[in-house]
């Protein structure tokens, strides 16, 4: 074959071959522990199931609702994400107090307007939750039970927290006695703060790897003031669409992560100082879908 004819040939093939090579995948998450965790175990798990194609990971990309516009504007294709955040902080609508309500209506709606699927229920919610020390709060299994006690409260929480749609009214339907102005401060703060008796109270998330500890009480929201917040996976439906095995692959993860697996694996990196990778890695291990 001649050179004239070969050039032509090799470049043809190049392009077929480029044609046909699978879309990156990118998977993204908020600034968080949790987020990380979350967003590398499904990374992993996905180039396990799909070793032809580029996953590509944009972590750390900031809050809610940044993530969120990220995913719309195809900058990535799915990142985990919380019911109750995408009913409050996306969608701008009251949460019931039901869960299967919150998931279905988040679903639904989220569809409808932006062509988005949430799956993958993982397992677990990440509720916030009111935190006091064990040793102080011996007598104390509600949260109600400590807002209409004669203890007035210093209480910490985090600038996120504080930011939410829902934050500080959630919070304030209890009615709590002050003893000093609400202390805000970074999430990784909080339980530091009330170990050393700066705040007497926290509100935290229910997956905190320091509630792996017993120094630690989490009174009971019976109030339900605080919404659900099952965990899944938000992905943009033109990248289901584009990989007709995707869905079934992060269906797989379903159902896979507990509440206290969920605090092991924060426990795991912020108190142990693993690194997130590992344990993603060892988590799938123990799933059986390494």
């Amino acid at each position: 074959m001649s050179k004239l004819l070969f050039i032509p040939f090799v470049t043809i093939v190049c392009l077929l071959s480029s044609c046909s090579r699978p879309k990156p995948i990118g998977v993204g998450s908020k600034d968080s522990t949790e987020q990380h965790i979350l967003a590398e175990i499904t990374a992993q798990h996905l180039e396990h199931r799909f070793p032809d194609t580029e996953i590509r990971r944009r972590f750390d990309l900031g809050d809610t609702r940044t993530v969120h516009q990220a995913l719309l504007n195809s900058e990535i294709g799915l990142y985990p994400e919380y019911s109750g955040l995408l009913i409050t902080e996306i969608l701008k609508e009251t949460p019931s107090d039901e869960a299967s309500v919150v998931l279905e209506r988040a679903r639904m709606e989220l569809k409808r307007i932006s062509l988005l699927d949430f799956v993958a229920p993982l397992g677990f919610e990440a509720r916030n939750v009111l935190v006091v020390k064990a040793a102080d709060a011996e007598k104390l299994t509600t949260s109600s039970e400590a807002a209409t006690s004669k203890t007035r409260w210093k209480v910490g929480l985090s600038y996120e927290f504080q930011n939410k749609e829902t934050g500080l009214p959630s919070f304030n339907t209890y009615r709590f006695e002050m003893g000093a102005p609400l202390r805000s401060m970074k999430a990784e703060e909080l339980f530091k703060a009330l170990t050393d008796n700066s705040v007497s109270l926290i509100i935290a998330t229910d997956t905190d790897g320091h509630l792996t500890q017993s120094g630690f009480k989490v009174l009971a929201d019976d109030m339900k003031a605080f919404p659900p917040m099952q965990a899944g996976l938000v992905v943009r439906d033109d990248v289901l669409s584009a990989e007709p095995k995707l869905r079934a692959a992060l269906n797989e993860l379903s159902n896979k992560i507990t509440l206290e697996t969920m605090r092991k694996l924060n426990a795991d990196v912020d108190i142990h100082e693993r690194k997130v990778p590992d344990v993603a890695k060892d988590f799938l291990k123990s799933a059986g879908l390494n």
